[in-house]
């Protein structure tokens, strides 16, 4: 079965089950890439040395305590308006399927070399609703999320370099549920804040054995993620344009404004709720310049993120949108470790 069967089907489900009842308003479709380095480059590297300890020695030399990551993300959604059939406090209802894949893995240990690396692919389903106030102030969002996929690990210490390195596969599977809210505030017609609060419980399921030298080690369990957002914008006017200037707080894991990793990316790095201060937290400057309508044409934002310095630009015409942006990744997966500096783009339309 291929990957991304499951996903596909339950949104076809659902538009099938929809559709006859209700008006579709809107499909988005958005395709992101991010990278530091291919680390399996390596992985296969050392393979293809096997039994002779000296040159896989000369192959990892330069890799001790730089983790690498690399991901690709394709995610298509149908959103369907409210006609009288959804409750009342329903005002649309949307589906949705993913297809992501993540890479990732280091180097530990240059006394006793230590390999760990990891790699999965996996098609994830959701169906959720929206929530608006009367005020148009708040928005309510919840959507449920089932994922089916497969991984391979790899965890080679000492010896077993000298054999063929132990890659291991198995089946990853993922339930959870996505729960938002926004709130916006105007002071005035020119000052405004936008507050949002985020949290995504997630269970994952493997059937892949532990390595020998961690037998006791679980692979199926739970993760929670939690974001809290501010942003404070002031807005200015001229003869040609409108544009606005503000401050924006992030906490949470992965503080990394318009950066969405993988779901998988939580699984593998064992995400924890509160891994260190610095890690969770981020503030910027952010900057946006208007056209026509009430969006905003190009956005930008800088600052520390993460505890490191990051950022990114967003360009958005009509229903089209482009993004770039740069931070350094934590790596939970080497906690040890330093992080790791990628680069994203994403691509995006509404039709």
């Amino acid at each position: 079965m291929k990957l991304t069967t499951l996903s596909a089907i339950f949104t076809l489900f659902s538009i099938i089950l929809l559709g006859a009842e209700t008006k579709a308003a809107d499909l988005s479709l958005s395709l992101s890439y991010a990278q530091s380095r291919d680390f399996w480059k390596t992985v296969q590297s050392i393979q293809d040395k096997t039994g002779d300890i000296g040159a896989i020695h000369q192959v990892i030399k330069d890799k001790y305590g730089k983790p690498d990551l690399l991901y690709s993300r394709f995610s298509a959604s149908y959103s369907f308006e409210q006609n009288g059939d959804f409750p009342e406090f329903i005002d649309n209802f949307f589906v949705g399927t993913n297809a992501e894949a993540l890479a990732g893995g280091g180097v530990q240990n240059p006394i006793s070399p230590e390999v760990h690396a990891y790699a999965s692919t996996m098609g994830i389903g959701s169906a959720g609703f929206l929530s608006i106030s009367d005020s148009k102030q708040s928005i309510f969002s919840m959507q449920t999320l089932l994922g089916l996929g497969k991984q391979k690990q790899l965890d080679a210490k000492g010896a077993e370099f000298i054999d063929a390195i132990p890659v291991r596969n198995g089946i990853l599977a993922l339930g959870g549920v996505d729960l938002d809210y926004v709130y916006r505030t105007s002071f005035g017609d020119n000052f405004w804040t936008t507050n949002s609060v985020g949290i995504r419980p997630i269970y994952f399921f493997s059937n892949i054995d532990p390595p020998l030298s961690e037998s006791e080690t679980k692979y199926s369990y739970l993760v929670l993620r939690w974001r809290l957002e501010s942003e404070w914008l002031k807005q200015f006017s001229s003869d040609y344009f409108d544009w606005s200037l503000g401050i924006h707080t992030i906490a949470g894991q992965s503080p990394y404004p318009g950066l969405i990793l993988p779901i998988t990316w939580d699984y593998h790095n064992r995400l924890q709720l509160l891994p260190s201060l610095g890690s969770v937290s981020g503030i910027g400057l952010v900057a946006k310049l208007f056209g026509d309508g009430s969006y905003a044409n190009l956005t930008s934002h800088a600052g520390i993120y993460g505890g490191e310095i990051g950022g990114g630009l967003g360009l958005h015409i009509k229903t089209f949108s482009l993004n770039a942006s740069t931070y350094s990744i934590e790596n939970y997966f080497h906690r040890s470790e330093g992080k790791t500096r990628i680069w994203s783009a994403s691509i995006g339309v509404v039709l």
